[in-house]
Parts: C-alpha cells; structure tokens; sequence
C-alpha cells in the first residue's frame, strides 16, 4: 500500500464489522496487514495493489515490487538503481523528502499511465524498463511529484498545470543533475515537439491550450494532453530566464516550504510569485502565460549541438536523405525519439512539407517559399500532396528499418514513433508489428497515436476496419479508462 507498514498480526473476531463471517475472516492462514499513513493526502493519491509480489532493494529508502518474475524484478532493478541519488539531488533542489520511503511498483502492460505518483510507492508501465537506464527519466518525474503534486496539490483540475507543469520542470532538473545537460535538453525538445502537436490537435478548442483551463462538465481524460505539461514547463524555463537560476531555486524552496500539505489555485501561485519576485509582472505576461491560448511568444524551443544535429537530419530525411551510421553511431533511444518525432508524420500537419511537396509536384524548386506560402490549399492539393507524400516516403521508411531495425527497438517511444510514420507512409508492412503493439500493451501514450494514425483522414477504409478488429480482439485486456479512449477516437473517424 501507498503508506507506512506497520505490522502483521493474526485477525480478531468481530473486527470485520459484517463484511464478511468470522469464520473466513479468522480462516486458517488468514493475516492482518496494518498500514498507516501519517501525512495529509488528497483522495485520489489513495493506492494500494494486490498480487504475487516480489521485491529487489536498489537503496535505503526504495524497493521495486513487482509479479514475482526474476526477470522483471532484475531488469527493473538495474534499470532504476540510480534511484537513491535522484532522491538527494531531489533534496537538494527542493528541500526535504517528508514521505519517508520511495519505492516502486511496476504494473502489468494494462496499466494506461506511464507512472503514477502515489506517495511511498509510485505505480510504472512496465515500458520504462528500456535496458539502457533512460527510463528512469520517468521515475524522475514521478519523484518530482513527490515536492510538485502530492505535498503540494493543484485544487481542481483546472490548475492542472500546477501539478504537471511544474513537476516536469523538477523533474528535468534533476535529469539534468544526474544524467548531465545534454539529456535533459533532449527531453525539453522532445517536449516542445509534443506541445506543438498539441497546439494542433486543440485548433478548433483552443481552451485547453490555456494553464487555467475551464473543465466545466468536461471529462479531463477527453481533453488530456501534453499541454500542461510543456506548456506548464516552458512558463516556469521563462521565470528561470528572467531572474536567473540562483534566484529561481530559491523562489520554488520557499514555495514549496510555504504550500506544502496544501491544495492551491493558478492565483495563488502568480500571487505568490509578485510577492517573492517583485517586478516580474512588468517582464513577463503573466495573463498571457496561464490564461492565454496557443504557445506564447516568448516561449523557447532549446538549442545544444546534439539538438541541432539530429532536428537538421530529419528535416533531411524530408528531402530523400536518411542518417548515416556515423551519424547515429552513439545515439539512444532519446536520441532516436527526438530524430522520429521531427519527422512528418502527415502532409496536412506540416505547412512546410506541403509547400515542400507543391515545389515537385509544380516541377519549380527554386520559387521561393513565400510564392506558395500564399497559395490557398485546395482538397484536390491536399489529397495530391497526400498521395505524393507516401509514395515517397514509403521507400524512405523501408530503407530506414531495413538499416537501424526501428520496428524491433524494445524501447516503445522509439518503435512506436517508427510505426506512426510507417502508418502514415502506408507501409502495410508494420501492420503486423502495429497489431503487436496494440494487442501487449495498454500505455494510452501509445495507443492514441496508432488508433489515431490508423482511422484519421480520408481513404483509409482498409485501415479503419483493421482498427476496428485489432480493438475488439484487444479491449478486453484495457483499462477501462484507455478503452473509453479508444473507442471515442474510432466513434469520431469511423
């Protein structure tokens, strides 16, 4: 359970309360488990689990509970030994950690969530467990919740920002402190590339593109996205900018010292922040941050060599070219998931692949950009651009797995970024590894986006009823909570 375990002890007649007969509650080999949980939590971060469970100590204060496979168990504990420095450097950034132990459960493949951030013991997919330790970027996060989300909560999920936001930025920091800069500006911009789809995907509701959402009679898992998430991250990065780091870490101790074991509101934060940092309103538009659609103007996308290096190759892959083995030689799965998630994954999401695409179709590559910029895009162009797009990407796919085995990455960021670009290129030959994927596991980061490549636009009949029956056949080992997602995403396209 997420709480302090207190004892074992033979159970007492009576004390069932009618639940049950006395006689199965005191049955032969029947045990009391007693927990007790000493600091204030809010209701939803109530959590306990029940199964065949073992456990691998990885340092003084955690252990990773999993179903009793040696395996499982071994893999997870090598992937997350660095756990115990995460917590100090935690510590160090944020103050103290108030909830004595951090340990880990790793669910089966059903679980919908990468991580859950129950005090004491944080739930993971089994996903994170990638061999090569990155996956511990995500028990970074959820050891940032530990400071941002569980002691200090948002009040309602409208201020939901206040939550995520804040805990990614947290937890990039400590990425940053322990797997150095380089990684940490790999997950920045692999989060600026998710938020701009989210910006896309939110067009024609541009509310939850905002910090300060109104959810008024909207189911959150409807409208959840990256947003504040990477939106949330890139207004604190803004704050941190203005008035240097230095200060910038002295403002979030005294916020959390001063909110913790408190629910609080967007207002409260940003009063707290003029009281602290007096001026900034002057020098950041507060308003504009959290109450503000789309991504604001003084948002930044990050810049390193490394970042530079692998966006320039994809943009690349767009003209015919893909890396070459040199290039990628020391690339994990991060590098390889930013490199896939700058890659065009339609024509209609990217203004510049179609003007890119209307250059050849036109046979005039050297008219400048703006002379198409202009150009008002008719169905007939999207539908031709479409078309031309997966004829030529379909061999560029190919030639992409067929010399870095993509599609066979156990790192599922990776595959599954590989398998929406082979799905939106048409290669029908994924659609056996795409079934695969949907059918092991049950993380709605994953299964969004492949429901979503296969069903949305026009003339993919064949891929709708694919989607349909991988989905009947896989439902049933869902959560309820992914299948309510899946399904409103087949009710929108079918």
């Amino acid at each position: 359970m997420g709480a302090k375990h207190v004892g074992r002890r033979d159970p007492v007649p009576g004390e069932c309360r009618g639940a049950c007969d006395d006689s199965l509650w005191c049955g032969e080999g029947r045990v009391v488990e007693e927990f007790v949980m000493e600091q204030p939590i809010p209701s939803y971060l109530f959590a306990f689990a029940v199964g065949e469970l073992g456990f691998r100590e990885v340092g003084p204060r955690t252990k990773i509970y999993s179903e009793a496979v040696p395996g499982v168990l071994d893999a997870a504990a090598r992937e997350f030994s660095g756990t115990e420095e995460m917590i100090k450097v935690g510590e160090g950034l944020f103050g103290p950690y108030e909830w004595e132990r951090f340990d880990l459960l790793v669910l089966p493949p059903s679980f919908p969530y990468g991580g859950m951030e129950n005090p004491r013991m944080v739930f993971l997919t089994p996903t994170v467990i990638k061999g090569d330790a990155t996956g511990a970027q995500v028990v970074a996060h959820e050891l940032a919740h530990s400071w941002t989300g569980n002691l200090i909560t948002n009040k309602t999920n409208d201020h939901f920002w206040l939550n995520e936001g804040v805990t990614t930025y947290a937890e990039r920091r400590i990425v940053e402190a322990v797997q150095g800069k380089e990684r940490a500006v790999l997950n920045i911009g692999i989060g600026w590339k998710l938020l701009v789809e989210d910006m896309e995907r939110f067009k024609d509701n541009m509310e939850f593109t905002k910090l300060k959402t109104n959810q008024q009679g909207v189911d959150p898992d409807d409208v959840y996205s990256r947003v504040p998430y990477e939106k949330g991250f890139q207004f604190l990065w803004r704050i941190e900018r203005q008035i240097g780091r230095p200060a910038f870490d002295e403002f979030l101790k005294k916020y959390i010292a001063t909110f913790k074991f408190q629910s609080i509101d967007t207002d409260t934060f940003l009063d707290f922040l003029k009281a602290n940092v007096p001026g900034i309103e002057n020098h950041i538009d507060l308003k504009v941050w959290t109450e503000g659609t789309g991504i604001p103007p003084d948002a930044m996308e990050p810049a390193s060599d490394i970042y530079t290096k692998i966006v320039s190759l994809a943009n690349e892959f767009k003209v015919g070219r893909m890396p070459n083995e040199d290039e990628v030689a020391d690339w994990g799965g991060q590098e390889w998931e930013l490199y896939l998630e700058n890659l065009p994954k339609s024509v209609e999401a990217s203004q510049e692949t179609r003007i890119s695409i209307k250059k050849m179709l036109y046979k005039n590559p050297s008219l400048p950009d703006s002379s198409f910029a202009s150009y008002r895009i008719t169905p007939f162009d999207v539908e031709l651009a479409n078309a031309a797009f997966t004829m030529l990407a379909a061999p560029q796919v190919l030639g992409l797995d067929a010399r870095y085995r993509l599609s066979e990455s156990k790192d599922y960021e990776v595959k599954v970024a590989f398998l929406q670009l082979a799905i939106a290129s048409r290669c029908s030959n994924y659609y056996g590894e795409v079934e695969k994927t949907l059918k092991e596991v049950g993380r709605m980061q994953y299964l969004r986006p492949l429901y979503k490549g296969l069903v949305q636009g026009a003339g993919k009949e064949e891929e709708k009823v694919f989607a349909k029956r991988v989905f009947s056949e896989a439902c049933s080992c869902y959560h309820p909570i992914a299948q309510g997602v899946v399904q409103a995403i087949l009710v929108k396209h079918m």
